[in-house]
């Protein structure tokens, strides 16, 4: 059995895949098996971009950064939410002092 942070990896697997339902169903899986957890959701959100629903990967990623402010960081950073950089609704959630950064993702 796969447990929320594979289920949650594979979601984003399949959503590059081209396979978006079963991307969206297992990274929605993902956050309900890990109650929520922020790591959950931001893969959530990359689904969902992924799949067009921009105001869903938004609300996701209010929500993770809601249970976990460190991913703010990755937020700035991850080139694939770079298209929502210009977007009001993403700059709200990011908050008026962020700094989007077009530098690497710090792992």
């Amino acid at each position: 059995p796969l447990d929320w942070s594979t289920r949650g990896l594979l979601g984003i697997y399949y959503a590059y895949a081209g396979r978006l339902d079963e991307g969206l169903a297992a990274a929605d899986q993902a956050v309900k098996e890990s109650q929520q957890n922020a790591e959950a959701l931001y893969y959530q959100a990359l689904v969902r971009l992924r799949r067009g629903d921009t105001a869903g990967a938004i609300s996701a990623l209010a929500d993770a950064l809601a249970r976990d402010p460190q991913y703010r960081q990755f937020l700035t950073t991850d080139p694939d939410f770079k298209p929502l950089h210009a977007l009001p609704d993403f700059i709200a959630v990011l908050g008026e002092n962020a700094t989007l950064d077009e530098g690497p993702v710090p792992f």
